[in-house]
């Protein structure tokens, strides 16, 4: 199931609009489906092992065609959300196993609270890159039309 779910990370990753400075991808919506799916223990290892294997240099992440820069790509304005996208499987998977996935009320909290981690950890790092109003220009509001 880990690897099914890094090959699902993968192929969202390649759905994506060229975006500056991040991209966007389906990543977020295939992260809340895994974290759903596979409750917090197994979506960590998920979620880490797509990392992991970006940091590795194969072409799994966004932006990346034959060889990817591994650690150079890590260290860009992508990675805090990157590092958010764990944070959210984490999340959201534990809510899952709590049976926050059962209700039309309780599914759309806990896939609104893993996404506010994703922007959170994206945003602190964006801002440390290109300021606080540009990242929120860039790194939230340019996606928030998407999450509507």
């Amino acid at each position: 199931m880990v690897l099914n779910g890094t090959d699902l990370l993968t192929v969202a990753a390649k759905f994506l609009i060229s975006f500056y400075p991040v991209p966007i991808t389906m990543l977020v919506f295939a992260v809340l489906v895994i974290g759903v799916a596979f409750g917090w223990k197994l979506v960590g290892p998920t979620v880490l092992g797509y990392l992991i294997v970006g940091v590795l240099e194969l072409p799994v992440l966004a932006n990346t065609q034959i060889r990817a820069i591994g650690l150079v790509y890590i260290a860009g304005p992508e990675s805090h959300y990157l590092v958010g996208f764990l944070c959210n499987a984490v999340t959201v998977g534990y809510l899952a196993e709590r049976k926050f996935d059962r209700s039309v009320l309780t599914t759309p909290i806990s896939m609104t609270i893993g996404t506010a981690l994703i922007y959170l950890c994206g945003y602190v790092w964006l801002s440390s890159l290109i300021g606080l109003e540009k990242a929120f220009e860039f790194g939230f509001l340019a996606f928030i039309w998407g999450l509507l």
